[in-house]
């Protein structure tokens, strides 16, 4: 099956070299949403010319790919090579999403639910085409920069039967580049006051997700 390789990008164009070096020689379509940067990237595929943060780019990704499977993947990532993505694509089916790590981490916890906090991390996360389609794509609801975008999507998914897989590569991460662009003054042990209440926000709407579509599935 074909796949396309989905990436959001706002700025940071001396990522591109690690970017590249981690895809290069992968057989995939590889669509670069250029997010509103100044100046505008001319390595992009599709520019947006009002931002549509990580979930309205990865949409617009979504929407442009004509892989019958899609991987989001980070432009904050390196690699020696892209020998890793056969591996990762490999896991990715109907009714199944794959991506480079699983979690379970006690920030997603809602109150009174026993178990909605397992999800894959949106930097590196695939599933097929029409399962993704099937689900809306990602909620655009989510401030910047998009925490529990990915709590939400893989949510949505497991309650629709989709299944989460994790698939370990050799694949660095290199963590907070998206955050660390809009709020520069951040660190991942005192984050910047306000990073804290986008968290504190996207908290909450994540809760009111939650609550809502289990609301709906239990009556």
């Amino acid at each position: 099956m074909s796949l396309s390789i989905v990436t959001p990008w706002l700025d940071h164009e001396e990522l591109l070299e690690d970017y590249l070096r981690a895809i290069e020689g992968a057989e995939a379509e590889v669509i670069i949403v250029d997010d509103a940067s100044d100046p505008p990237l001319d390595f992009a595929t599709i520019r947006l010319e009002q931002p549509g943060g990580f979930c309205g780019a990865s949409n617009a990704g979504l929407a442009a790919a004509t892989g019958e499977k899609i991987l989001f993947l980070n432009n904050d990532v390196a690699a020696e090579d892209s020998s890793w993505l056969g591996r990762l694509q490999s896991r990715i089916e109907p009714g199944a999403f794959a991506g480079a790590a699983l979690r379970t981490e006690t920030h997603a916890r809602v109150p009174g639910v026993s178990d909605p906090s397992t999800y894959l991390d949106g930097w590196c996360l695939g599933g097929m085409k029409s399962d993704l389609e099937m689900l809306g794509g990602w909620s655009e609801e989510y401030e910047e920069p998009a925490y529990y975008s990915d709590n939400d999507l893989c949510f949505r998914a497991r309650c629709l039967g989709i299944s989460l897989r994790e698939c370990r590569v050799p694949l660095e991460h290199k963590l907070s580049t998206t955050a660390l662009a809009i709020f520069p003054n951040d660190d991942q042990d005192h984050p910047h006051p306000d990073l804290q209440l986008v968290m504190n926000n996207n908290y909450q709407l994540y809760v009111s997700k939650v609550q809502q579509l289990l609301g709906s599935v239990a009556r």
